[in-house]
């Protein structure tokens, strides 16, 4: 009975144009310049900070790190 009553169902496919991608923008290409200038400035920042600075702060957390140990006992007999 369902087979009797069948219809034939054509489709159509139209293409679209695909949106073409934007191109980089004058402010991302100024925020990836100065992005690589802080990445290549991080090491000479960093070499600035000296130990005093940081040797509390690693001895707190790791009292057996080679910059607690290193020099340990001239600062001991300093005090």
């Amino acid at each position: 009975m369902l087979a009797s009553r069948a219809r034939s169902v054509s489709v159509r496919a139209e293409a679209k144009a695909q949106p073409k991608a934007p191109k980089a923008s004058l402010a991302r290409a100024a925020a990836a310049v100065v992005t690589t200038m802080a990445l290549l400035a991080a090491p000479v920042i960093a070499a600035e900070v000296s130990n005093d600075t940081v040797r509390p702060a690693v001895c707190a957390g790791n009292p057996t790190a080679k910059i607690c140990l290193k020099g340990s006992f001239e600062r001991s007999q300093q005090n």
